[in-house]
């Protein structure tokens, strides 16, 4: 919470506050995990949030499930991209059981690329591992028809 205010207060000061820190100290994944979480609550920062959680995932095995949840979170709020499809796809390999990075994948490929061949498989799969989301399914249906 005061990070969340520290940043709120004036965003680009504490962001070049926190990402001189963060580079200062490249291994240590605790201020990298900070950082990643200050990334992500600005829309303009959140590719760069993904990108700091992916390399935490492999810096420290240990807590990987916390970087797993950070990254969901990032991915959820995230605006998807096609130029980011092998972000993604990396998230994927990170975390084999996202639901967002998958979503992410597909979204950019549908709405962004306009490649429906290649975002149905997504589709299917997600549906298929989250059947009981209703928006997602809505958004499966849009996709198909």
């Amino acid at each position: 919470d005061y990070l969340k205010s520290a940043t709120n207060a004036n965003p680009s000061q504490a962001l070049t506050a926190f990402r001189q820190v963060a580079q200062a100290y490249p291994k240590a994944p605790t201020v990298q995990y900070g950082y990643a979480q200050v990334l992500s609550w600005q829309p303009a920062t959140r590719e760069e949030s993904i990108r700091v959680y992916l390399q935490l995932l492999q810096m420290d095995t240990a807590q990987s499930e916390r970087y797993k949840n950070g990254l969901e979170q990032v991915l959820e709020w995230h605006s998807p991209s096609a130029e980011l499809i092998p972000l993604y796809k990396q998230a994927m390999q990170a975390n084999p059981a996202s639901k967002y990075a998958p979503l992410s994948l597909g979204r950019a490929l549908w709405q962004d690329a306009g490649d429906l061949a290649a975002a149905q498989p997504v589709y299917a799969q997600l549906v298929q591992d989250f059947p009981t989301d209703t928006k997602l399914v809505g958004e499966y249906a849009e996709l198909l028809a």
